[in-house]
């Protein structure tokens, strides 16, 4: 299995065979075919001569050994026992490498029918608002299991468990999670984006095109100064369980019903104010179609009774963005560009307007953060929200 451009990691397929085979209750396999081949993990069809049965096996990049096989398997379980959502039958699984076959696996039924993202564009207009319905019931169910933690499931001994979350475990700092407040998981996204830039080739002295890192950290600093200002009410901020990658291509579909949602893998509990956004099928971009728009409104008319109506504010919007920044390492020059935007519109941010705002920037951060693509402008994202966002009253589904 490679894992990088000069990285090879091997792993027996001849005794993956032997378990899939056992899994079948098969004697003999007929076929084995790669299916998926991503940075991330492999995925393998194992079909039978016997019994005509075939089943998924599942091998993670080995980036987070025992975490990342350990989460997958029990959120599903944890799943099936407290929701109706259709989710993957797990055959088998192994979550450390020191076995026949020399990797972590997961072994599951494969899912009946097909992804959502095969047969969308041949399905009429009242098929894919069923979907969608039938979606964003399962979005409701998955909205509603709560936690006093951010973190992922894990299982201790018999019971379920919150624990690290998988994107910190991948990188080299003290905290990985579970957190019990939004302050102490933010604190720990500054040191997680802190390691990323230890992580850049940097130099002493500016160049240019560069960017200097001690701007970077001048801005993690002060956005952990300002971000209690800008967090949202308490009521959005308690911590529901989230799937990240609610994308067409991991809903199967068969006979009118959604049969399975797959990608469990990523997902973990989460303040409400991100997991309430719609799912990743039915997230705004440019020229989409009016279909696309009213589908994400039928989302928001049915969501809103769970959640406070300032889950769509403009303020909010910037605030899930800029968390998005620094979790993804995209910029360093787009976090202190946000940085300068939050000083000079700090009446927009604001949520009492006697505060002054805490923090302030130097005539040489607004040189060096000249608008960058990274992040939008203030005035971008309240433009982006009220072209999208407002609700389009007259335009219904018949």
């Amino acid at each position: 299995m490679r894992t990088g451009k000069s990285k090879y990691i091997p792993f027996n397929i001849y005794a993956l065979e032997r378990i899939a085979s056992k899994d079948l209750g098969s004697d003999k396999i007929c076929s084995i075919r790669l299916t998926v081949d991503s940075p991330c993990e492999k995925w393998f069809e194992i079909s039978d001569s016997t019994n005509q049965s075939s089943c998924i096996v599942k091998i993670p990049f080995p980036s987070v050994e025992f975490y990342r096989v350990e989460n997958e398997v029990h959120t599903i379980d944890y799943l099936r026992q407290n929701t109706t959502l259709p989710v993957p039958r797990i055959l088998s699984h192994c979550s450390h490498s020191e076995n026949a076959v020399g990797m972590e696996y997961i072994i599951l039924e494969p899912p009946l029918g097909r992804s959502l993202d095969e047969v969308w564009n041949i399905l009429s207009s009242n098929e894919r608002k069923g979907y969608i319905l039938e979606l964003i019931d399962f979005k409701l169910q998955i909205l509603r299991l709560t936690s006093d933690k951010i973190g992922c499931i894990y299982k201790k001994s018999t019971h379920f468990a919150v624990g690290p979350l998988l994107s910190f475990l991948e990188h080299d700092i003290p905290e990985c999670g579970p957190w019990h407040t939004l302050d102490h998981y933010l604190h720990s996204l500054a040191a997680l984006y802190l390691s990323h830039l230890k992580s850049r080739k940097s130099s002493a002295h500016d160049t240019p095109g560069h960017f200097p890192s001690r701007l970077s950290k001048v801005a993690i600093q002060k956005f952990l100064q300002v971000a209690p200002y800008l967090q949202p009410p308490k009521d959005l901020c308690k911590f529901v369980l989230h799937h990240p990658d609610l994308s067409l291509s991991n809903i199967y579909v068969y006979e009118g019903r959604i049969s399975c949602i797959t990608g469990w893998s990523s997902s973990a509990f989460q303040p409400l104010f991100e997991a309430v956004q719609p799912p990743k099928c039915l997230q705004r971009f440019d020229g989409e179609s009016i279909e696309a728009t009213l589908l994400r409104k039928l989302y928001y008319d049915k969501i809103t009774p769970l959640v406070p109506a300032q889950f769509t504010s403009p303020r909010l919007d910037f605030f899930r963005q800029l968390l998005r920044l620094i979790l993804s390492h995209a910029s360093p020059k787009g976090l202190s560009c946000a940085i300068v935007d939050i000083v000079e519109h700090w009446n927009i941010f604001r949520s009492n307007t006697e505060i002054e705002c805490p923090i302030t920037v130097s005539k040489r951060e607004k040189r060096k953060t000249l608008r960058c693509e990274s992040l939008p402008a203030v005035s971008e994202v309240i433009f982006d929200h009220n072209r999208w966002e407002v609700p389009i009253e007259d335009m219904v589904y018949e």
